[in-house]
């Protein structure tokens, strides 16, 4: 590859630095470290990796795929040449079923590496190919991730009815600086006893879910945007993720948790989704925060409630919050999901939900002591305030 192509390649892809940096709603995103790429460069050497692949467009896979001037043309035959220790680098461009034979799978130790500037807004990876998950059966995945894997600065799509972007199965690859975005069910689905390093990345306009976490997956999720989409986060079975600093917003449904999972938040922003922030079914306990280690999660302008407990007859530690808005507590209400609700949950029966008075901004609310007190009195007072039952509808009484 001569010095001017990689020149122009350079040129293409500056404009693209800083495009997800500011949302539309006006956050600014951490900024994540760049990695040097050496299609960001004119050297090629590098001491911290036993083996150093090539791709581009305008290659071969004939090629040795070795250098800059000698690349593979898919990353399907680079996959197939890396060990344990290999890095394979992507330039700029779209690598789709075109070229590529999907799905890809990153196999273990191998690393695969776009450009992390503009969380591979350049380095576009679109298509979808069955694997069968030992979990879930037959799947439609545009990137299986293999242990001790690594995945940099792509944008991954997944066109397909139900298709998931990149799915981890016990497994615990990196997955970072990357976007996913226009999925036709989630971004990433994490299954069996996966425990993944999740940050930095941007979910957005994917159909279902941002990122499904379950069976009994663990892993670190933190530093993420999720936008526009079903569930930003949804966490179900055993699960027992920690979902620290993201920010979750104008989703259908912030985070839901359901079954037994008992995910730990912490840091979070959960602010303009059009239903609940936070909703909790079945036998879940998610940990929002205790005396010892408080939450420090921000639940604001959520469209119906900041947090909605729809479990039969679970409480979860809740302490250091600060929320804004309306908290249904009751752990006898209806789930609450509509039909349309992307993800089916289960349901349950008991009919009466007590709907709380607006829950002023405090870090310091217990709600599941006002949760407690109602279920022995339908008037309670509660941090200075007076609290009636009435027609099944809590409302709070300013005192004479």
């Amino acid at each position: 590859m001569s010095i001017q192509l990689l020149r122009s390649w350079v040129q293409l892809s500056a404009p693209f630095t800083c495009l997800l940096t500011v949302l539309s709603f006006g956050t600014v995103l951490p900024s994540a470290q760049a990695k040097p790429s050496p299609f960001d460069t004119v050297s090629t050497e590098s001491s911290e990796v036993s083996q150093e692949l090539f791709v581009s467009s305008t290659g071969s896979d004939t090629n040795a795929g070795t250098s800059i001037n000698d690349t593979y043309r898919t990353i399907t035959q680079a996959l197939k040449q890396a060990g344990p220790g290999t890095t394979i680098y992507l330039a700029p461009g779209q690598y789709t079923s075109a070229t590529e034979t999907f799905p890809l799978v990153v196999p273990a130790g191998v690393t695969l590496q776009g450009q992390d500037a503009g969380k591979g807004q350049n380095v576009v990876i679109k298509g979808s190919g069955q694997f069968i998950s030992s979990w879930w059966g037959r799947q439609n995945v545009t990137l299986l991730a293999g242990k001790e894997s690594h995945l940099s600065g792509l944008s991954v799509t997944n066109p397909s009815s139900r298709g998931t972007g990149i799915w981890i199965e016990s497994a615990n690859p990196t997955i970072e600086n990357c976007t996913f975005t226009d999925s036709l069910r989630e971004g990433i689905f994490i299954a069996g006893n996966a425990n993944p390093t999740i940050e930095n990345n941007h979910f957005q306009g994917n159909s279902a879910n941002g990122l499904s976490i379950t069976g009994n997956g663990q892993g670190m999720i933190q530093n993420n945007v999720f936008q526009d989409t079903g569930f930003g986060i949804s966490v179900g079975d055993q699960a027992t993720p920690q979902i620290l600093n993201n920010h979750i917003t104008q989703n259908a449904e912030g985070i839901v948790v359901s079954h037994s999972a008992q995910p730990m938040l912490r840091g979070n922003r959960i602010t303009q989704n059009k239903k609940n922030g936070l909703v909790v079914i079945t036998n879940a306990q998610p940990n929002l925060g205790t005396q010892e280690s408080p939450g420090n999660n921000i639940f604001q302008e959520n469209g119906k409630y900041a947090i909605y407990n729809a479990t039969v007859d679970q409480s979860f530690a809740m302490s250091g919050n600060k929320i804004s808005g309306e908290a249904l507590l009751s752990p006898t209400g209806p789930t609450g999901l509509s039909a349309d609700t992307p993800v089916i949950q289960p349901t349950a029966d008991a009919p009466v939900a007590l709907k709380t008075a607006p829950v002023p901004d405090s870090s310091s609310i217990q709600l599941q002591v006002l949760q407690k007190r109602l279920e022995k009195s339908p008037s309670v007072t509660f941090e200075g305030k007076t609290y009636i039952l009435k027609d099944s509808v809590l409302s709070s009484q300013t005192p004479q």
